[in-house]
């Protein structure tokens, strides 16, 4: 079997009707295993909204992978490639709730109402090359 990655752009182009020889090609093949990654879905994410139409266009785009890779994924784990199958479903819903993680990743929240000479001790106290003076000067 041949291992065929399609990039993401060419991918949603088939779903929309372009490239018709590559879909034929892909449909007359049996030697070709066509593989989804994790920047596909990094891709979809990226137009993520709570939008009704875009999570049918989204959902629509994510069985569209799934019938063209049979959910088999490429993704890197420590500097290593694997390949497994995975739902792009699954791999979407784990990025958006990932992501609210992040949302207010300020220094208010991340420290609260602690005094600035706490927040300067536990900034020196992660080693970042800032000392409590320095910092508390930089404030000024």
């Amino acid at each position: 079997m041949v291992k065929v990655y399609i990039d993401w752009n060419v991918m949603s182009g088939m779903k929309n009707g372009h490239f018709p020889e590559l879909c034929k090609i892909i449909e007359k093949s049996n030697n070709l295993l066509l593989l989804y990654s994790t920047s596909h879905i990094g891709d979809i994410f990226s137009s993520y909204s709570e939008d009704e139409n875009q999570k049918k266009i989204i959902e629509e785009d994510l069985e569209f992978i799934t019938k063209l890779t049979n959910d088999l994924c490429a993704f890197t784990y420590k500097d290593k490639m694997f390949i497994d199958y995975t739902s792009p479903k699954e791999l979407l819903k784990e990025r958006i709730e990932s992501a609210s993680l992040f949302d207010d990743f300020s220094i208010d929240i991340l420290f609260g109402k602690m005094s600035f000479h706490k927040v300067a001790i536990c900034i020196e106290s992660m080693s970042i090359g800032i000392s409590v003076s320095d910092f508390l000067s930089f404030l000024k």
